[in-house]
């Protein structure tokens, strides 16, 4: 299980027992899981990302520059904006 945690300057989200998170990068789409090697990478502007736990699939928008770290079994999203509840169709 991965813990993932969404960062911006208004808020801070901690999401606990996450299986997967998926992502798009400015390199292309990449899918994170349990034991996934260290990395760091910048997300596309403006893009949705996928968090999916026991509950189900969650939807996030981040605004522009934003980044993503991996490390051991923990994922930070870093940005200047975070939505909740993004509707994928903007994409």
């Amino acid at each position: 299980m991965l813990e993932c945690t969404l960062v911006s300057p208004l808020t801070q989200v901690e999401l606990k027992k996450v299986t997967a998170v998926y992502v798009r990068a400015v390199t292309g789409e990449l899918g994170i899981l349990s034991a996934h090697a260290p990395m760091v990478c910048r997300l596309a502007d403006n893009s949705t990302f996928r968090v999916l736990d026991d509950s189900g699939e969650h939807r996030y928008r981040v605004g522009a520059n934003g980044f993503l770290r991996v490390r051991s079994d923990q994922v930070v999203i870093l940005s200047a904006e975070i939505e909740e509840n993004a509707d994928p169709s903007l994409d």
